[in-house]
């Protein structure tokens, strides 16, 4: 099922698949698999991502750390889902089927990739070849790409260093790399950190090094690149699209302005002012329209069984009654008599202009 990012407290990421309220993708499929024996996982975590703990005290920014290797093909994989941090993963061994934003791709040996906290992501598909994938997720402090960074302060690279690696990561939309020969190393070397069952102090500050030496490695490639920068993916403007564009899959969520606000980073008035300018609708009536379309394709379904509370419910809608009176405000029928009477439904209309013939 998939995952969808919610209103939340200042620093904490959770996600809601229209009932269940939960923190960041918790890997469940992962967790099922090897407790099915079906592939191995080593990594150092903290909070709810699966593997061993870390102390508090140790790198608490760092999120997670480890790998999977699965040496048979997979009947499971990771479901849509967003993370707190920033994540890169890397591809030793075997293909990895990847999605991001919607794009699909086939991650082969050597493969990197880098996903920001906004951006929605799929690894695998049931299917899935044999593989080792190695990854890492630190949490820089920001939900959407208008935020301000902040590294941790375990993070050694000076401060010029720290503000390049963000502007790189941030500024760009290229979400699959090929990796330096630098940068394999580093995982290859975390990969083998984590699997040390008897931790401490030395093992946690062998680890922070490789982990500064994968940043600065990623910054050095890079650098060596002609990449396309631009301090558009990190607007106001682009958080609010962003926001806008996944807000259908969150209908259920009782959404306020200040809420609305929250999520993405600005405040109510600058929501109202790119919302005009994005849909020519205020954000509340876009919300509106947006429940009330999903309401009709619900309803259209010749196998719906669903009652009309919880059609309502799953829009958005408090409660029978406003799902109604909303519902006939827009279209001129009840729900029951939408769903009752197909000939009464508006027919499809073809467009009033057509594309030119070339």
């Amino acid at each position: 099922m998939s995952s969808h990012s919610i209103p939340t407290k200042e620093n904490e990421a959770e996600f809601w698949d229209g009932r269940n309220r939960y923190h960041a993708d918790s890997c469940l499929p992962l967790v099922e698999a090897v407790d099915r024996k079906e592939l191995r996982l080593n990594a150092w975590v903290h909070g709810h991502y699966p593997g061993r703990p870390l102390p508090e005290s140790v790198m608490p920014e760092l999120l997670s750390a480890g790998y999977w290797s699965a040496h048979s093909r997979q009947n499971w994989f990771l479901p849509k889902h967003r993370n707190e941090g920033i994540e890169i993963t890397f591809v030793e061994n075997g293909i990895v089927p990847f999605s991001v934003d919607g794009k699909q791709y086939r991650l082969e040996p050597n493969a990197l990739t880098v996903t920001r906290p906004w951006q929605v992501h799929q690894v695998g598909f049931s299917g899935m070849p044999a593989n080792k994938l190695i990854w890492i997720i630190i949490d820089v402090g920001v939900r959407s790409p208008n935020q301000e960074w902040s590294w941790p302060d375990w993070v050694i690279l000076d401060e010029p260093l720290q503000r390049e690696l963000t502007r790189y990561i941030r500024e760009n939309e290229t979400p699959v790399w090929l990796s330096a020969r630098s940068m394999r190393d580093c995982f290859h070397e975390i990969a083998q950190t984590v699997e040390n069952p008897n931790a401490d102090p030395m093992t946690y500050g062998l680890l922070k090094i490789k982990l500064n030496e994968l940043l600065l490695s990623l910054l050095r490639y890079y650098l060596s690149m002609d990449i396309a920068l631009s301090s558009t993916y990190t607007s106001n403007a682009r958080a609010v699209k962003l926001f806008l564009k996944q807000l259908e899959e969150n209908l259920s969520f009782p959404w306020t302005i200040e809420q609305m606000a929250k999520q993405c980073g600005v405040g109510a008035t600058s929501l109202s002012t790119y919302c005009k300018e994005l849909t020519n609708q205020t954000p509340l009536r876009y919300l509106k329209e947006l429940r009330i379309a999903k309401a009709k394709r619900l309803l259209s379904r010749p196998d719906c069984t669903d009652s009309i509370l919880e059609i309502a419910l799953e829009c958005g809608f408090s409660s029978s009654q406003y799902f109604a009176v909303e519902f006939q405000k827009a279209c001129g029928l009840t729900p029951t008599g939408y769903r009752d009477n197909p000939s009464m439904r508006p027919e499809k209309k073809a467009p009033l202009y057509r594309r030119a013939k070339r």
